[in-house]
């Protein structure tokens, strides 16, 4: 947000047209982030519809007392500030943070799917034969994870209503995806953390995880749009239009 701006009109108590701006912003991040990451248009559409849902429910929280616009506000641009850091991914101290978080499950998304699959339902698990709601808590035990991985992220879902989390939910779960699956790049941000694949792998990284279908070295078995609709059904919200 401009400084300038914010600072200004909160002056000037033009708290309104601050959180107005704010949403705003927030929208116009959300287009940049969908066309540097080139989503697809189910994931657009979602990331359109719940900041919709979010000015909705701002607005009746303020009407309500229970939030200042200037509350609402903050919150707006916390949420735009996140998606900055995803759209700059790796080189961003977000996307170090997740690529960390993520050491225990190798260096590829599927191994991370596999990795959560076993920890959840067992050593002889195979996650194609998981239901589907035994799948989303796959997920959103990645998305747990990788909230973790940040003090500011997990301080910012403890004050978000339902919808501000799903949309945290939907941009965390867009940058574990964009870090896990990018060629070369996780690999080298891990080698930068001290990390070395041997050590990622760890000792669970054997035959029970390469004998399932969705394991390393796999084509990427789940969609960007299945995984974060997924994780956020299993973290109690949702994101569907």
């Amino acid at each position: 947000m401009d400084l300038d701006f914010f600072s200004i009109q909160f002056a000037h108590g033009n708290d309104e047209a601050v959180y107005k701006y704010a949403i705003d912003q927030l929208r116009v991040q959300t287009i940049i982030l969908g066309t540097h990451f080139s989503l697809d248009g189910k994931t657009r559409q979602a990331y359109a519809f719940n900041i919709s849902r979010l000015d909705s429910e701002f607005r009746m929280k303020v009407l309500a007392g229970h939030l200042s616009w200037k509350e609402a506000a903050k919150q707006a641009n916390a949420l735009r500030n996140l998606m900055l850091e995803i759209q700059r991914g790796q080189s961003s101290t977000l996307g170090r943070a997740i690529a960390v978080a993520m050491k225990e499950s190798g260096i590829s998304f599927n191994a991370l799917i596999a990795h959560n699959t076993l920890k959840l339902y067992g050593q002889n698990a195979d996650f194609t034969l998981l239901s589907v709601a035994e799948k989303n808590a796959v997920y959103g035990a990645i998305i747990e994870s990788s909230a973790r991985s940040s003090p500011r992220v997990t301080a910012l879902m403890r004050i978000l209503g339902p919808v501000g989390k799903g949309l945290m939910v939907l941009s965390l779960g867009i940058a574990v995806y964009n870090v896990m699956t990018a060629d070369n790049k996780t690999t080298a941000i891990l080698h930068e953390a001290g990390i070395t694949a041997a050590g990622a792998a760890g000792g669970w990284a054997g035959a029970a995880v390469a004998g399932l279908a969705c394991g390393p070295g796999a084509p990427v078995c789940v969609g960007l749009y299945v995984f974060v609709v997924g994780a956020a059904a299993a973290l109690g919200v949702s994101l569907l239009m």
